[in-house]
C-alpha cells in the first residue's frame, strides 16, 4: 500500500468528520435561531441546508473509500461523475448560504454588521 491509499483514507475520515460537524451546527443553529425569534421557515431552511451538507459530505467520503479500491478518482468513469456531483452540490449550497447570510437582516442578539468606526460611535 502506498501513500495514495492512506491519503484517500485520511480524506474519507475528514469528509465524515465534516459531515458530523455540519450536523452539530444544524442542531446549534436551530437553538440559536429560536433564541433570536427567527421565523419558522428560516429555522427549517437553515437546518435543512446544514443537514443536506452533512449528507453530501458523507456521500463524498464514500467516494473516497471507493477510490482506495480503484486507485484513481477517474477510474471507473462513474466515480468521477460521483465526485463531480458532490462537488457541484457543495458549491451550490455554499453559494446559497453565502447569499442568505449576506441578505438577511442583522440579528438583535448576534454581532453587529456595522463597520468598526460606526460601532464605536454607538451608531
Amino acid at each position: 500500500m502506498d501513500y495514495v491509499f492512506y491519503f484517500n483514507v485520511f480524506e474519507a475520515v475528514l469528509w465524515t468528520a465534516l459531515g458530523v460537524y455540519a450536523v452539530v451546527l444544524a442542531t446549534r443553529s436551530a437553538t440559536r435561531l429560536e433564541e433570536r425569534s427567527a421565523t419558522r421557515v428560516e429555522k427549517r431552511s437553515a437546518t435543512r441546508r446544514l443537514l443536506l451538507i452533512a449528507v453530501v459530505f458523507w456521500i463524498f467520503a464514500g467516494s473516497e473509500v471507493m477510490e482506495t479500491q480503484t486507485g484513481a478518482w477517474w477510474k471507473p468513469w462513474w466515480l468521477a461523475v460521483w465526485k463531480g456531483g458532490c462537488i457541484a452540490v457543495l458549491i451550490t449550497l455554499g453559494t446559497r448560504h453565502y447569499r442568505w447570510q449576506k441578505n438577511r437582516p442583522p440579528s438583535s442578539n448576534g454581532p453587529s454588521r456595522l463597520p468598526a468606526d460606526e460601532q464605536s460611535r454607538g451608531q
